[in-house]
C-alpha cells in the first residue's frame, strides 16, 4: 500500500518472530527502505529474560536468513536496524551486541532509556538509578561502533546527581498526594517508607476526589504533548522502543 499510493520513506518494526521468508521477501520486492528489530540483550541469558516467549536460537536464524536472502537478491533494502531498550540488567553486555549485530550485517543501532510507569515493578530497572554505570557503558558502545564503522543513535548522558533530583521530586510528589490518604499521610509525617504503588493509589484517588488537579503541558507551536495518548498512572514516562520501554 505504500508503495501504491508512493509513501517516501516507510518501516516497521518487528521482534522477528513471524520474520519469514516470504515477508522478507515481500520488503525486498517493494524496496521497503528500513526494517527494525528489538534486540535487548546481547546474550542467550538476557535476552530470553527480557523479551520472552522469543528465543535466542531463532533470533539469530532470522538474522542469518535476512542477510542471505538480501544478498542472494543482490538488493540493498530494507536496511537493517536494530533498537535496544537499556537497563540495568543488560547494560553491561551492549558494547558485545554492537559487535555481534555488525558481524549479522545491521546497518544501524539505536539506543533507548527504558520508560518507567509506576506501578510495573520494574523501576529499579531504569539507569537513573545508577548514571554512572550507564554513562560509562555508553561510552564504551560510541568506541566500538567507531571502530567497526557502525552508525549508532544513543541518548545523552544522564547528569550524575539526577537520582538525587529524582528522590527530592518524588518526596514533594508524595507530600502532596498523602493528603488524599489519611494512612499514608500518617506514614509520610512519621517518616516511614511509602512504596509506590501506595504513592499511586494516592494520585489516583486524589484526581477522583479533586484533592489533585494533574496538570499536562502541551505547546502546538513546540509540538508538545500528545493528546489522545496520555495516561494517568502516578509515575515517571521516558522513551521506549522496544522495549523499552
Amino acid at each position: 500500500l505504500c508503495r501504491k499510493y508512493e509513501v517516501p520513506n516507510f518501516h516497521f518494526s518487528t521482534n522477528a518472530i513471524n520474520l519469514n521468508e516470504r515477508i522478507i521477501n515481500k520488503c525486498i520486492d517493494v524496496q521497503m527502505p528500513l526494517l527494525t528489530i528489538s534486540v535487548d540483550g546481547g546474550t542467550n541469558d538476557t535476552y530470553e529474560e527480557i523479551r520472552t516467549p522469543m528465543k535466542w536460537e531463532l533470533l539469530m536464524k532470522r538474522f542469518a536468513q535476512f542477510k542471505r536472502i538480501r544478498s542472494e537478491r543482490g538488493s540493498e533494502f530494507p536496511r537493517l536496524s536494530v533498537t535496544s531498550v537499556l537497563m540495568r540488567r543488560n547494560i553491561r553486555v551492549m558494547p558485545g551486541l554492537v559487535r555481534l549485530m555488525h558481524e549479522k550485517g545491521v546497518d544501524y543501532m539505536n539506543f533507548v532509556h527504558l520508560g518507567v510507569m509506576g506501578g510495573l515493578g520494574v523501576e529499579d530497572e531504569s539507569l537513573i538509578n545508577d548514571p554512572k554505570l550507564g554513562n560509562e557503558t555508553l561510552e564504551e558502545v560510541q568506541r566500538v561502533a567507531d571502530e567497526l564503522g557502525m552508525q549508532i543513535v544513543k541518548p545523552m548522558p544522564i547528569p550524575e546527581d539526577m537520582a538525587d533530583e529524582v528522590a527530592t521530586r518524588r518526596e514533594q510528589l508524595l507530600e502532596a498526594a498523602a493528603d488524599a490518604d489519611d494512612d499514608v499521610l500518617m506514614k509520610f509525617l512519621e517518616g516511614e517508607e511509602v512504596s509506590d504503588e501506595e504513592l499511586e493509589l494516592c494520585l489516583h484517588k486524589g484526581v477522583k476526589d479533586s484533592v489533585l488537579a494533574p496538570v499536562m503541558v502541551t505547546s502546538a507551536n513546540q509540538d508538545v504533548g500528545k493528546i489522545g495518548r496520555a495516561s494517568w498512572r502516578g509515575g515517571v514516562g521516558g522513551g521506549g522502543g522496544g522495549g523499552g520501554g
